[in-house]
């Protein structure tokens, strides 16, 4: 399990250096750096419910704005497009963010539910 943990932290730390240069990093930064910080106290043996709480919530609300553009993602005929530019599609970038954020809302939640390493 501390395997997986410590992988799914540097990923989490990795996309939140790759935010450096987003048009709104900070939330980004926030959000995979959180997680990714989470995780590496995790692999410590140290757990805060209350950050791990706040990180949460903080991913719940993206999942909750980007939904609306996931779902127009979903019921449009070009699934592919989420794998090209954006140009012409706002929704695209959106779904983009929604996915992460799903990602990042599991590995928070099974986080919390298991038991230290």
């Amino acid at each position: 399990m501390k395997i997986i943990t410590n992988g799914f932290a540097l990923l989490f730390f990795v996309f939140a250096v790759i935010q450096l240069n987003d048009p709104d990093p900070l939330y980004w930064i926030l959000v995979y750096g959180g997680t990714s910080a989470i995780l590496i106290a995790r692999g410590f043996g140290k757990r805060n419910q209350f950050w791990t709480g706040v990180c949460v919530g903080v991913v719940l609300a993206g999942v909750i704005s980007t939904a609306p553009s996931f779902t127009q993602y979903v019921s449009s005929d070009t699934f592919l497009s989420i794998l090209s530019n954006m140009q012409d599609q706002n929704y695209v970038e959106n779904s983009r963010e929604f996915i992460g954020l799903v990602i990042s809302l599991i590995v928070l939640a099974v986080h919390a539910i298991t038991r230290s390493n």
